[in-house]
């Protein structure tokens, strides 16, 4: 059971990392499709800032395709987007590959002053348990239940570049 747990926040996190320019609006109308490689690894398990397992013997391999249109929504700037994982995760022996549980949100910006070189966006993530999960299986790449997440930036200009 805590191994699955890990492994769940594990995979959210390499799907929720905010990246550059993340929380500063394309113009209206722009499409992307974006792909992130991302790996990761560990030995030592932590809990409330305690080491709780050594040799925990952790990797995460993501694929992550992101699909994003700049649009307007209520007089905001808006990103709708779409975010699917393909994942691959061992853990000391045990492993899972597959799908991930698929993402949806929006940043919308109730501030976005290019003119003053400021941004401030709120957005929401809901997870939907469509991600590969056996329930005989300590480790699985899909979390088996809807989730959300709610996150926020404040992005600032310095320079006229």
């Amino acid at each position: 059971m805590a191994s699955s747990i890990l492994v769940s926040q594990q995979v959210m996190a390499i799907a929720e990392t905010v990246h550059p320019r993340d929380y500063i609006p394309a113009p209206s109308g722009v499409n992307l499709a974006i792909t992130y490689l991302d790996h990761r690894s560990a030995d030592k398990v932590k809990a409330d800032g305690n080491t709780v397992g050594n040799n925990a013997d952790f990797e995460a391999n993501a694929l992550i395709q992101r699909f994003i249109h700049y649009t307007e929504i209520f007089g905001m700037s808006a990103d709708p987007q779409v975010i699917l994982p393909i994942v691959d995760i061992d853990v000391a022996g045990q492993d899972s590959q597959g799908m991930g549980d698929i993402f949806f949100g929006s940043t919308f910006w109730p501030l976005a002053d290019d003119e003053n070189k400021q941004w401030f966006g709120i957005t929401p993530f809901i997870y939907m348990p469509t991600g590969d999960y056996d329930s005989n299986k300590a480790i699985n790449v899909g979390a088996n239940r809807w989730s959300y997440v709610l996150q926020a930036g404040y992005t600032k200009g310095l320079t006229e570049k």
